[in-house]
C-alpha cells in the first residue's frame, strides 16, 4: 500500500488539474460528514409498514412531500432526480400503504397531484421522528442562524455537485 505523503497529494493533484488545498477541502469535507450519513443510512434503511416494505426510495418520496406537501407526480420525479415511470411507481406502492393520496389535477385532467394519505403522518412520527432523533436532537444544539446556515450551504453543495455530475 502506498503511502499517502504531501508529494503524493500533489501528484494526484497536478494530475487532476485540481489544487492540492482543493483536494484537502473535499477529502476534510467528507471525512466531517461520514458519521452523518452513516447514522442516516442506518436509520433511515427499509422499514415496514402495512406489510409493505418502506425502501430508501419511499423514504426520500415521503420526506419530499413533507417539505413540499402536494405536488405533481412529474414534480416529484423532478424534485427527486428520478424517471417518471419510477416515481410513479413508488407513488403507487406507496398510496396502497396509505401513506399518499393520488388526486387528478382539478386544474389539468391529465396531471395527477399527490399529497399525505391517511396513514402518513403516523409514518411521519412513528418512521421519522424515531429513526431521525439524533440528527434532530443534535440540529437542536445549533442556532436558528447556524441551522440555517447549514441548510443553505447544504443544499448549494448539493446543487453545484449535481450540475458538476450533469455537466
Amino acid at each position: 500500500m502506498t503511502e499517502i505523503t504531501n508529494a503524493n497529494l500533489q501528484e494526484v493533484s497536478t494530475a487532476r488539474c485540481i489544487s492540492t488545498g482543493q483536494l484537502t477541502d473535499a477529502v476534510s469535507l467528507i471525512l466531517a460528514m461520514m458519521p452523518i450519513v452513516r447514522t442516516i443510512k442506518a436509520r433511515a434503511g427499509s422499514c415496514q409498514m402495512h406489510g409493505m416494505s418502506i425502501t430508501p426510495r419511499h423514504m426520500q418520496a415521503l420526506m419530499q412531500i413533507l417539505l413540499v406537501g402536494r405536488v405533481t407526480v412529474s414534480e416529484l420525479a423532478d424534485q427527486l432526480r428520478l424517471s417518471l415511470a419510477s416515481i410513479s411507481l413508488i407513488v403507487s406502492q406507496l398510496a396502497i400503504a396509505g401513506l399518499l393520496e393520488r388526486h387528478e389535477d382539478p386544474l389539468d385532467h391529465r396531471r395527477t397531484v399527490v399529497g399525505p394519505g391517511p396513514e402518513y403522518d403516523r409514518f411521519v412520527v412513528e418512521v421519522l421522528g424515531e429513526r431521525f432523533q439524533p440528527l434532530i436532537h443534535a440540529l437542536a444544539t445549533l442556532s436558528s442562524e447556524d441551522r440555517e446556515t447549514l441548510d443553505r450551504l447544504a443544499h448549494l453543495l448539493s446543487s453545484k455537485l449535481v450540475e458538476t455530475l450533469d455537466g
